[in-house]
């Protein structure tokens, strides 16, 4: 469980010779806002995650600038900068710089972690990333700090703050392993009462294809 208060710059760089500005301004201003961790997902095995924690981007903001003289480089350079709070706790941690590249087939994200957290100071998580409606969805290497996955085969599953979305995420992890005798007919409720949740689009996805969590491949 991470219990720290985390701060970081978010420098998010991206590289086209004629980028849609107006695509590049409706992507930061769906990363604005509070989100938080629902879940990870790893093929069909699933775990709930401290969605006590918030994460935190405000005052992103676009910029453009002139690129290489290299006819192979990019004419121009697109660069949106945010700050971005991530609070789980009572205290403040430094951890890094943020560089997305949403122009790609495969958006990605580099997240080189400048001063101490949890020991992992001086590496950098590289992963993919993509929405699937309003939910935020983060690829990741399995092992944090390897290479950079080319599928969603480990997932971070980010939802936007709000009272809803923490209450289905509790009733998730209160459903959780999800082979419990009552826990289809739990699934159903967390659709039925939290239907646009990150929580209710994996109770969905139990009931469609039969989600694991954890526990269960422990046993």
């Amino acid at each position: 469980m991470i219990t720290a208060t985390m701060l970081m710059t978010v420098g998010l760089v991206m590289f086209a010779e004629d980028a849609p500005e107006d695509g590049l301004e409706t992507e930061m201003k769906k990363l604005e806002g509070d989100w938080i961790p629902v879940c990870i997902k790893q093929g069909r095995q699933i775990r709930t995650t401290d969605f006590s924690m918030t994460v935190r981007i405000r005052e992103a903001k676009l910029r453009v600038g002139p690129g290489a003289e290299d006819r192979a480089q990019p004419a121009r350079v697109f660069t949106l900068k945010a700050d971005v709070t991530i609070r789980a706790g009572g205290e403040d941690r430094a951890v890094g710089r943020l560089t997305i590249n949403p122009l790609r087939d495969v958006k990605t994200f580099d997240l080189a972690i400048e001063q101490d957290f949890a020991g992992f100071g001086g590496n950098t998580i590289q992963g993919i990333y993509e929405w699937e409606g309003e939910v935020l969805k983060l690829g990741l290497n399995k092992q944090i700090f390897g290479d950079r996955p080319t599928r969603f085969d480990w997932v971070a599953i980010l939802a936007r703050d709000s009272k809803e979305e923490r209450e289905a995420a509790a009733e998730l992890a209160r459903v959780l392993p999800f082979e419990k005798a009552d826990g289809k007919a739990k699934c159903r409720d967390i659709v039925k009462a939290h239907p646009k949740t990150a929580a209710a689009m994996i109770a969905q996805e139990y009931l469609d294809y039969g989600l694991v969590s954890e526990q269960e491949c422990r046993k």
